[in-house]
C-alpha cells in the first residue's frame, strides 16, 4: 500500500469514501460538486453533488486512512483509490 505524504489535505466523505484535495478540485471545477458550506475552524466542507444530495468532507489524516484506501499520484494530481473494487 501506498502511504504518500505530501499529498496535501485528505477528506473523508459523508458517503464512505476518501478524497485528496486534488479530487475535490477536480470535481468542483468539472460542475460534479458545488460548494455550500466551508466551517473554517475545522476545515469541514458541505458540498451539493449533481444528484442533489449533500455531501459532508471531514479533514484526515493519511495515518488514518482505511487498509483499502491506496494514495496514487501521476502528473495530473493525486488520488485515492478503493483497492477492494475490481477493475472492469
Amino acid at each position: 500500500m501506498v502511504r504518500e505524504l505530501n499529498v496535501g489535505p485528505l477528506y473523508e466523505a459523508s458517503d464512505g469514501n476518501y478524497y485528496t484535495d486534488w479530487q475535490v478540485g477536480q470535481k468542483m471545477r468539472e460542475g460534479e460538486w458545488k460548494p455550500c458550506m466551508w466551517e473554517e475552524e475545522t476545515g469541514r466542507q458541505l458540498v451539493g453533488t449533481t444528484d442533489g444530495e449533500l455531501l459532508m468532507l471531514v479533514s484526515t489524516k493519511t495515518e488514518e486512512l482505511p487498509e483499502w484506501a491506496e494514495i496514487r499520484s501521476d502528473t495530473a494530481g493525486s488520488r485515492i483509490v478503493d483497492t477492494r473494487r475490481a477493475l472492469p
